[in-house]
């Protein structure tokens, strides 16, 4: 409950830039289709950035950046 409180209280201006870290962490099923659809919807306004390492919110996006590099403690 508290995650969709913070997608709802990150939509409620209907903001031109959505962004979202890990948006479906800690939503069940239900949810996670809730969030899917809310994407595709402020997708038709604006720009949603979404920030995640789950694959299955890969599909929410119509273009990928993937990052990848040393991690802070990693070798030079």
């Amino acid at each position: 409950m508290k995650q969709r409180l913070r997608l709802a209280f990150a939509l409620l201006g209907r903001p031109p830039l959505v962004l979202l870290d890990e948006p479906g962490s800690h939503l069940d099923d239900e949810g996670r289709e809730r969030l899917r659809q809310l994407v595709e919807e402020e997708a038709q306004r604006g720009l949603v950035v979404i920030a995640t390492n789950e694959a299955r919110e890969w599909g929410l996006a119509a273009q990928r950046i993937e990052l990848r590099g040393r991690g802070l403690g990693d070798p030079a």
